[in-house]
């Protein structure tokens, strides 16, 4: 008597493949953008406010977050118009309140904001202030941003940094 055995062995190898990708979205600055200044990392913008806003408390800022910025602190950390809603920079940290000047020193010449045409219509985020945010409209320097609308006779700005 003859007996056959007959074994049969199947392998399987699988194989996994993971590709992984890896996107950076850079928020694109809107349109209409004004870019100030590039220093230290910083790159300084006026964002245009939505037509229709009124430029009370807090309106820079949003307009800022929007464009995924920041709005620029009208003093240092410990400065009362500060919030955690603004980045203090080193150029406009000195004194408290003095919205924008650092700024207007550096792109005209050592001049206040009210004499600095290129600044006209920008506003800065101002913490608790109850006439708004701070602009430079006409000449006057830290209007009360509560009497402006965006649209309505001109575009105004946010003044916001990225970095």
């Amino acid at each position: 008597t003859t007996t056959t055995t007959t074994t049969t062995t199947t392998t399987t190898t699988t194989t996994t493949t993971t590709t992984t990708t890896t996107s950076t979205t850079t928020a694109l600055v809107p349109a209409g953008a004004k870019l100030f200044l590039e220093e230290n990392g910083n790159k300084y913008y006026g964002i245009p406010v939505a037509d229709g806003k009124t430029l009370v408390e807090g309106t820079v800022a949003e307009t800022c977050e929007g464009a995924g910025m920041r709005a620029v602190c009208a003093g240092d950390s410990s400065c009362h118009w500060s919030s955690e809603r603004c980045e203090v920079v080193a150029m406009e940290s000195n004194p408290c309140g003095n919205a924008m000047n650092g700024l207007s020193r550096k792109i005209c010449g050592n001049k206040y904001p009210r004499d600095c045409p290129k600044l006209d219509g920008l506003f800065n985020y101002m913490n608790g202030w109850s006439l708004g945010e701070c602009g430079t409209v006409g000449g006057s320097w830290c209007t009360g941003g509560n009497n402006y609308v965006s649209g309505k006779t001109a575009t105004y700005y946010a003044y916001c940094v990225k970095n």
